[in-house]
């Protein structure tokens, strides 16, 4: 009797997997696969390119400025450096302005000034340093320069009292919106 259970479990095992009532098993196709009886292929997807907004600003060098002539009759001569220091601009953005500032003044009769080369489309103008931020550079959109001039120039009243090694006072350039 068990013979005759595992023949027919056998049996009807066939007829369902092969016989006239079974159905062929075809898997779904993979999205992207390739179909081996083309003779072409084409697949295609999407890519996203953000740019965000860069702006960027470097300053290269340090200066030493030394008021040591005069023009007799007339008074102390400025000390001028437009060599040692430059600074970079990379700005994808319009409508910028560099502002500068220093962090605390000077001792009576000592003034601070600074020129920035402009970057191509900026304008440029002479300023005196203060610890209020004032517009050095303005119009600046779109650039990417290296090696930028600034030019510092500092001045000196006959009053103003002999200082040592001198004082040393932090610039800050501050690229900003107009």
């Amino acid at each position: 009797m068990r013979r005759f259970m595992t023949i027919s479990g056998l049996i009807l095992a066939w007829i369902a997997l092969f016989g006239p009532f079974a159905k062929a098993q075809v898997p779904p196709p993979l999205p992207g696969a390739i179909q081996m009886a083309a003779s072409s292929l084409t697949l295609s997807q999407n890519v996203i390119v953000t740019v965000q907004q860069i702006n960027e600003l470097k300053i290269v060098g340090d200066v030493n400025l030394i008021i040591s002539t005069s023009t007799p009759g007339i008074g102390l001569d400025s000390a001028v450096d437009g060599s040692s220091a430059t600074y970079n601009l990379t700005t994808n953005d319009t409508g910028k302005k560099i502002t500068g500032s220093i962090d605390a003044s000077f001792s009576p009769g000592i003034r601070l000034f600074a020129l920035l080369g402009a970057p191509v489309g900026g304008a440029s103008s002479n300023e005196e340093l203060s610890t209020t931020a004032i517009d050095l550079v303005t119009g600046i959109g779109y650039t990417a320069q290296t090696g930028l001039t600034i030019t510092y120039t500092a001045t000196a009243a006959v009053s103003a009292a002999p200082n040592g090694a001198g004082e040393t006072r932090t610039v800050t350039l501050t690229l900003m919106d107009n």
